[in-house]
């Protein structure tokens, strides 16, 4: 029992061990990678600038006023913010430039099947709107970011309206649509998206459904209202009568 005891303990230590020398490996890579990446840096720098009457046209690029660069150099993505809109210098041998459009995206989610929470099925759709306010995020943390962010409108749309009732989604309306765009900003921040929710949309027959309901509702306050007024002119018609008597 010892014995066995004392070999997890052995085995352990041997495990944190190989993990501490994986880490200071790793370490010791990295800043000579780091090293040998600014070395070639410098010397192309220096080529550059040596040759530069004839190099210039191969070392500029230009951006868009609505597009952003993002530039990796190595591998790696250079720090700092994306380069544009207009001029820029790069390092053609070095780096590899992605360009994004910052411009703001629209589209439709066709009507979903949801379940309420009361268990009533129900059709619904959105109109959604997308704008990428970090290009970096955009390029490094998502492969196709239109797709991933209609694919999280769609499971949101879903979820938030199965979270509700139908009375809730129908008088509810607008928290609702707040909601949504409060899970669907969290969630696509990540990738360096800003996401709006610009309407939620209901089926054609429970709109009509729902303006029969509230025609209904005003033409019985209507009601109400006027009968209220025939009692009061009725009362008044009865009192000045008798005060006028002698």
């Amino acid at each position: 029992m010892f014995l066995g005891n004392r070999v997890g303990l052995c085995a352990d230590e041997f495990a944190g061990e190989n993990v501490e020398h994986n880490r200071k490996d790793g370490g010791r890579r990295s800043a000579v990678l780091q090293v040998l990446g600014a070395a070639l840096t410098l010397l192309s720098v220096g080529f550059i600038l040596c040759t530069f009457p004839l190099t210039a046209w191969m070392c500029a690029q230009v951006v868009q006023e609505y597009e952003r660069a993002a530039i990796f150099r190595l591998g790696r993505v250079v720090p700092g913010r994306a380069k544009g809109p207009g001029l820029f210098w790069f390092i053609p041998w070095l780096d590899v430039i992605q360009k994004v459009d910052l411009r703001t995206v629209s589209f439709h989610l066709r009507p979903q099947e949801v379940l309420t929470a009361d268990g009533v099925p129900l059709k619904v759709g959105a109109v959604v709107l997308y704008r990428v306010v970090e290009p970096s995020l955009w390029v490094t943390r998502v492969q196709d970011g239109h797709r991933a962010t209609h694919t999280l409108a769609q499971t949101t749309l879903r979820a938030a309206v199965g979270t509700h009732t139908l009375t809730d989604v129908l008088s509810k309306r607008t928290s609702v649509s707040e909601r949504m765009e409060e899970v669907l900003s969290a969630a696509s921040g990540l990738w360096g998206v800003r996401v709006e929710l610009k309407d939620l949309k209901l089926p054609v027959d429970l709109q009509r459904c729902m303006a029969s309901e509230a025609e209904a509702a005003r033409k019985a306050r209507a009601k109400a209202l006027s009968s209220s007024v025939r009692s009061d002119a009725s009362v008044v018609v009865v009192v000045v009568p008798t005060e006028l008597l002698p």
